[in-house]
């Protein structure tokens, strides 16, 4: 996160919003060793692979919003974004293992997916949109999909 004094704004990322938002666990949070955000990024490349033609992977969004006049800039990239003729999808892919797998989604994993969301809701001026949480099963290799459709 970053301050700037000059022009009173703060940029942060998705994910740092939203570990703030529902501030849980442990104050360090989460950081993966090495071996696992590169075994974390293969996975991502080939499920975005696999995906198909309508899939765009890695797409930038970013959203500025002034409150208490400090404008607040929020970015991240969300790991792909389906555009088909029933309509558009943003995926937010997670490597998890164990029983998260069969668990109810994770709430930071779905308010991530929510930013995303509303995020190319608003640029593209859509009045609806859809998510997709895809689990990957670090140990099975298996993959599920949580589903969600949002109204703006």
């Amino acid at each position: 996160m970053r301050y700037h004094q000059e022009n009173c704004s703060v940029e942060l990322s998705v994910r740092l919003l939203c570990e703030m938002a529902l501030r849980g666990g442990d104050l360090g949070g989460y950081r993966p060793d090495a071996e696992a955000r590169a075994d974390g990024a293969a996975v991502h490349r080939k499920l975005q692979a696999e995906a198909g033609g309508f899939y765009n992977a890695e797409v930038t969004l970013q959203n500025t919003t002034l409150y208490h006049d400090l404008h607040f800039s929020v970015s991240g990239r969300a790991d792909g974004v389906i555009r088909r003729a029933d309509g558009v999808e943003v995926d937010e892919i997670k490597c998890v293992r164990g029983a998260a797998f069969y668990a109810p989604p994770d709430a930071l994993h779905l308010a991530q997916l929510k930013c995303y969301a509303y995020f190319l809701a608003l640029r593209d001026g859509l009045d609806h949109i859809h998510g997709r949480l895809t689990y990957y099963h670090v140990e099975t290799k298996k993959t599920r999909y949580h589903r969600y459709h949002f109204q703006t």
